[in-house]
């Protein structure tokens, strides 16, 4: 769901995203628990904007890349920086092991982690749901039915206001959303085009429970498209509870009693436990991955500049969100010698939490005491993040020390998406050789993939495509009989080359003729980028057939 919401915080525009992410070594076992991820990942991302948006054709084309690799998948594996920093702070290094030169893979070993240390789903929820006292911030808290009141009548100020604390606790408000978008929650779930502005009053969504909304129903209501509204939502799987003005006002009555009955079985499904250094590691992790979109964005908007030493302050988070923002900036540098793109900063210094200060690249430091002088302070591009895990998207803002980004969890039923960051018109990587392209893309292989280095090829035959030398190359089936994945390739008029044995040995195939060029030699030929057209690689099915053809000479 594309979540947009009306500019009505003085100083800031919302956006909400799902980006979040995973320690490797809990990976395995909570990338299928839903609603962890829901929890982890669901988030609102208020930016500044009394700043102004500069960013260059570089910095948006950049900044696309770098938050389509953070959002990838469901829940992506932290970067790998942000997990040793985690793995640290958390007092977990001499729980795991790293992964030496020896291993295929990078990261960490988690055999040695305790069973009494591994970390549950609900162990990580109960930790990252607890929320500090709500309260609406003021900016909302106008009259009601004014045009910068978030409520439209007494009733509802008086239900989220004064019942909701006295029936659920003083942090029951975070789970309410006023006035949300009933039709964009159906055209998220398949119905409708989005375009109507019908909303409901409040809408309860708690990852333990089912959602609902809350109706309060005046003098002025229509059954009939009462019950029409209640039967869409009711398909998309949310009820309706309603509930008539005069009860909301009393403060008591059956309706309000199955409200509070439904929210409190949501709210006490996860009670307070004690700390869990795993739990907190798995959050941690989430709240950098955060602190990596906020960087993006910044770099997308033109507040931090190609070129300039960098001051990026972060509340709320520990040296994992440190971590993040250094992964950050060897990626940009990567991609800057990729493309040829002008990103990176000079230096930069990150500030995150209690924790001492954090320069990239790492000699930063040590080149200033060289003799290169850093800029002074009052010439960096400056960047505050201020991470808000135990707040939701209406509590009130503390704007001590103006933010730039404010992050906080949301909470909706259907998963979120985000606006079009992707530059759709393909650049070409400028990098001439694989040697120059190599430390870029190791980069991204282990950090993406957690994978030590390439197999044969692999490199080559990627920077051929990054490069527009486009190529597919698909395994041709043991039993040599082509299949869907070759009869598609010849059908859009890819021309197949594979091994000259099998090529003799079944000639033709739906009228496309085999190359007569060995396989080793073709993808030698593809991978140096000196095929021009599209290819389809088909490696000969027999690994020794393969090793004697990779041995002829050219």
């Amino acid at each position: 769901m594309d979540r947009k919401t009306p500019q009505r915080r003085p100083g800031f525009a919302a956006e909400y995203v799902s980006i979040g992410s995973l320690p490797g070594i809990l990976h395995r076992h909570l990338a299928k628990a839903n609603r962890l991820r829901k929890v982890l990942c669901q988030t609102l991302v208020l930016s500044n904007s009394s700043r102004s948006l500069e960013g260059t054709t570089d910095a948006r084309f950049t900044s696309s890349l770098l938050i389509k690799i953070l959002r990838r998948g469901r829940t992506p594996l932290a970067t790998l920086g942000v997990e040793r920093a985690a793995l640290k702070a958390g007092a977990l290094t001499d729980q795991v092991a790293e992964l030496g030169e020896d291993s295929h893979e990078v990261g960490w070993n988690r055999e040695k982690l305790n069973d009494a240390l591994s970390a549950r789903a609900d162990t990580i929820l109960a930790q990252a749901l607890r929320k500090r006292v709500f309260t609406l911030d003021p900016s909302f808290d106008g009259t009601p039915g004014d045009t910068d009141a978030l409520v439209d009548s007494d009733a509802e100020a008086v239900f989220l206001k004064r019942w909701v604390p006295e029936a659920l606790g003083p942090e029951g408000g975070h789970w309410f959303t006023p006035q949300a978008p009933l039709d964009t929650l159906l055209e998220a779930a398949g119905l409708g085009d989005g375009s109507g502005a019908r909303r409901s009053d409040f809408l309860f969504c708690h990852p333990a429970g089912r959602p609902f909304t809350v109706e309060l129903d005046g003098p002025e209501h229509d059954p009939d498209a009462d019950r029409v509204r209640d039967k869409e939502l009711h398909d998309v799987g949310i009820d309706v509870v309603r509930v008539t003005n005069d009860e909301v006002m009393r403060g008591r009555g059956p309706a309000l009693d199955r409200i509070q009955e439904r929210s409190r079985a949501a709210l006490e499904a996860f009670p307070p436990a004690g700390h869990s250094e795993p739990a907190a590691l798995a959050i941690e992790c989430a709240k950098a991955s955060k602190v990596q979109f906020a960087l993006a964005r910044a770099v997308e908007y033109g507040w931090l500049t190609r070129g300039a030493d960098w001051r990026v302050t972060v509340t709320g988070a520990g040296a994992a969100a440190a971590g993040g923002v250094t992964d950050a900036l060897d990626m940009i540098a990567a991609l800057d010698a990729l493309y040829g793109t002008r990103t990176a900063p000079r230096a930069c210094t990150v500030h995150a939490g209690d924790n001492p200060p954090v320069t990239w690249p790492p000699d930063a430091a040590d080149r200033s005491e060289g003799g290169e002088p850093a800029a002074p302070a009052n010439a960096c591009d400056k960047l505050r993040i201020a991470v808000e895990f135990d707040s939701s998207p209406f509590d009130a803002i503390d704007r001590t020390g103006e933010p730039d980004f404010i992050i906080r969890p949301a909470s909706i039923p259907p998963p979120m998406a985000t606006r079009q960051s992707y530059d759709r018109n393909r650049r070409p990587a400028v990098a001439e050789t694989y040697a120059d392209a190599r430390p870029a893309l190791t980069l991204f292989l282990r950090n993406i993939f957690r994978k030590r280095d390439f197999r044969p090829f692999q490199g080559e035959a990627i920077l051929s495509a990054l490069k527009q030398n486009d190529s597919v190359v698909v395994p041709a089936p043991s039993g040599g009989l082509p299949d869907a994945r070759h009869r598609s390739a010849v059908r859009h008029g890819l021309p197949r080359v594979e091994a000259p044995a099998r090529a003799t040995r079944r000639g033709t195939i739906s009228g496309c003729a085999p190359a007569a060029v060995p396989y080793a030699r073709e993808r030698r030929a593809l991978c140096t980028g000196r095929h021009r057209q599209p290819r389809l690689l088909a490696p000969p099915a027999n690994s020794a057939r393969l090793r004697e053809e990779e041995s002829d000479s050219w």
